[in-house]
């Protein structure tokens, strides 16, 4: 099954603990700073529940959001129309999406590249981005980092409670694939019982000066690489890292 298929409805329980409001003033700010003003068009790049998409949204860009998964684009939708947003979600693939409309700001937030396992496949999500961005514009996405993925998804065990929602994480590192492995199990109160979801993901972080020689491949020019949340470079130690990308 693909990953963020039946756990849609369950994902922002999941996420409640994420500050996403904190995570997208820090975008809006880079964005600021590239001088790329408010009004502008922005285009989020697996947006999942929309919950970014509707803080952009609020701060005044003319947003659209783009996800793989439809049942995730369904809670968007919901969420967007109870707030009263506008926003155009629409399916589609990052790393194979054609666009007529053209973007100063692309987004691609909550570690949403590292679902690109193979070099071709990044490669063309940041050809696709570049390809649909006007100039000037910017592409703005975070990646989890090869530390973070050996040292917090290898023998890793966490089980959670949410609402009487439990889940079950179990985190695994590949040493030769290079490929973090996370198995997620959800048992959701059903009556006197429980409803059992599972579901699989991978990740993989390439390292950072591949990621910046991919970004140029694909035609960007300046490219800066901050710990995320900071505008401080990241160390060896960094867990993730946020990537901004220049089009002309």
């Amino acid at each position: 099954m693909k990953p963020f298929t039946d756990i849609s409805s369950y994902y922002d329980l999941l996420m409640q603990d994420v500050d996403y409001q904190e995570w997208a003033d820090y975008i809006i700010h880079l964005i600021q700073r590239a001088g790329i003003s408010k009004g502008s068009a922005l285009l989020d790049m697996a947006c999942g529940t929309g919950t970014s998409s509707l803080f952009f949204a609020k701060a005044g860009y003319k947003v659209r959001g783009m996800d793989l998964s439809q049942g995730m684009l369904s809670v968007a939708q919901a969420k967007a129309k109870k707030s009263g947003v506008k926003i155009k979600f629409h399916p589609g693939d990052i790393r194979n999406f054609p666009t007529k409309e053209k973007y100063s700001i692309i987004t691609c937030l909550f570690d949403s590249m590292n679902y690109l396992l193979k070099e071709e496949d990044f490669l063309s999500a940041c050809k696709c981005a570049q390809g649909a961005l006007s100039g000037p514009g910017v592409f703005i996405f975070d990646v989890n980092t090869i530390f973070a993925l050996t040292k917090y998804w290898d023998q890793r065990l966490e089980v959670k409670e949410a609402e009487g929602m439990l889940s079950i994480w179990r985190n695994s590192y590949d040493f030769v694939s290079h490929y973090a492995n996370l198995s997620l199990t959800l048992f959701i109160p059903r009556g006197k019982g429980y409803k059992r979801i599972d579901e699989f993901h991978q990740e993989k972080a390439f390292p950072l000066d591949d990621v910046k020689s991919m970004l140029k491949k694909a035609g960007f020019g300046k490219i800066e690489i901050f710990r995320h949340l900071t505008l401080e470079p990241p160390h060896p130690n960094t867990v993730r890292a946020t990537i901004i990308a220049y089009k002309k």
